[in-house]
């Protein structure tokens, strides 16, 4: 039967008291040990948090950089005298910056709203979509976890053209 001890008993005897705290504290080995036990759980959460911040962060970046790449390349290719094989150009030349391969480049020209095959002075807006893999892009996430999704990033311009001759006769 353990015996309990009363506050009084404890101020008559403060040495009793030292000896049975001495008798329920921990050695310092038994401290450290349990440091790097709780370190070795809490590190692996925390560098998993790490690992999927710098995932998510890397493809927001992508998605940006392929939106600024439908951009560019439909900007390129409404100019007079541009063909599609450029917009696509522009479109790697963009991506290629963060060593970003897309897997598909479509422009698509258009005449009001009938599709054409090529880029000429006819066309009123270009279309470019651009299309990336997201399993071409990631780090540290496993194949397996998004096999199938895709980054698909739309640009639409319209085309200036103008087709009078301004000759300043003012009429």
């Amino acid at each position: 039967m353990a015996m309990r001890t009363t506050m009084a008993e404890v101020r008559n005897d403060p040495q009793g008291l030292r000896r049975a705290g001495r008798r329920y504290s921990r050695s310092a080995g038994q401290r450290q040990g349990a440091a790097i036990l709780e370190f070795a759980v809490v590190a692996n959460v925390m560098f998993l948090v790490i690992l999927a911040c710098i995932e998510f962060s890397r493809l927001v970046m992508v998605q940006s950089l392929a939106e600024d790449a439908a951009y560019e390349a439909a900007r390129h290719v409404i100019v007079p005298g541009a063909v599609l094989s450029e917009a696509e150009g522009v479109a790697n030349r963009v991506l290629g910056s963060m060593h970003v391969t897309a897997s598909s480049v479509l422009v698509q020209p258009y005449r009001g709203t009938t599709l054409q095959s090529q880029i000429d002075e006819d066309t009123t807006e270009v279309r470019v979509v651009i299309t990336i893999p997201i399993s071409n892009i990631t780090l540290f996430t496993p194949k397996w976890v998004l096999p199938s999704r895709n980054i698909v990033k739309r640009s639409r311009l319209f085309t200036e053209r103008y087709k009078g001759f301004y000759d300043g006769s003012g009429s």
